[in-house]
């Protein structure tokens, strides 16, 4: 982990998605969405069909909507 903030280590644009904030598009900082993995489903918990759909564009928005609820929940 430290190595990564060597300079040059990792390109200035850095990886897109790494930190566990986000902006919105009023450039309020937001706590990360959740995160889900395999199995699908799992004690009873599944994971959103729109992370399962492949779309990107529907999984970004997704993203970003539950980003705000944890904000507003947490903050």
């Amino acid at each position: 982990s430290l190595t990564r903030l060597q300079p040059g280590v990792i390109h200035a644009e850095g990886p897109g998605e790494e930190s566990f904030t986000l902006q919105d598009a009023a450039g309020r900082t937001l706590l990360e969405y959740p995160h889900y993995t395999r199995p699908w489903e799992y004690n009873g918990s599944t994971v959103p069909e729109v992370l399962r759909s492949g779309n990107h564009a529907a999984i970004r928005q997704w993203r970003i909507e539950q980003a705000v609820i944890r904000t507003d929940a947490r903050r």
